[in-house]
């Protein structure tokens, strides 16, 4: 396949590589897609947000096992996964 290079400034090499982080991609994809007119968008938010969907997943996970284990739910915790799931309806 054929190759493209080209020399460019520490401060343009340091920003693209930066730009590419925040995007969970590689330099040579970014540049890619530039070099093709397709936008490069914002995505740390997105990704700032799976996250926190992950840590909800990771704490109702939690929740759920020791439910099992209990064989029951206590009113505390049925209030909490009611919270939980306000809060969830909230974001959708």
């Amino acid at each position: 396949m054929p190759t493209l290079s080209t020399y460019v400034s520490k401060e343009d090499y340091a920003r693209a590589n930066k730009i590419a982080i925040e995007q969970n991609m590689s330099v040579s994809a970014m540049l890619k897609m530039a070099f093709n007119n397709a936008t490069i968008e914002d995505k740390t938010v997105e990704l700032r947000l799976i996250g926190e969907v992950k840590k909800i997943g990771i704490n109702l996970n939690q929740i759920a096992h020791q439910c099992n284990i209990q064989k029951s739910v206590d009113r505390v915790t049925f209030e909490l996964l009611s919270k939980i799931n306000t809060d969830i309806e909230k974001l959708l």
